[in-house]
């Protein structure tokens, strides 16, 4: 989980300015931004079985 965390990090300072990763915690911290960070896992949690099923359907159809 540190290695995450820490190549979360690292793509996050290679990416974004200063500027922008203030604006984005600005906006996490907004009352929007909390209900986002709040229903996200809601989400991806729904569309993962999707996801799944396609790389099942593409790996099959490759392995012929």
């Amino acid at each position: 989980m540190v290695y995450i965390k820490h190549v979360m990090l690292d793509a996050r300072v290679a990416s974004f300015t200063a500027p922008e990763l203030r604006a984005a915690a600005t906006f996490y911290r907004s009352p929007e931004g909390t209900a986002i960070r709040q229903k996200l896992p809601q989400v991806i949690d729904g569309i993962m079985p999707l996801i799944q099923n396609e790389l099942v359907r593409t790996t099959r159809r490759l392995s012929r």
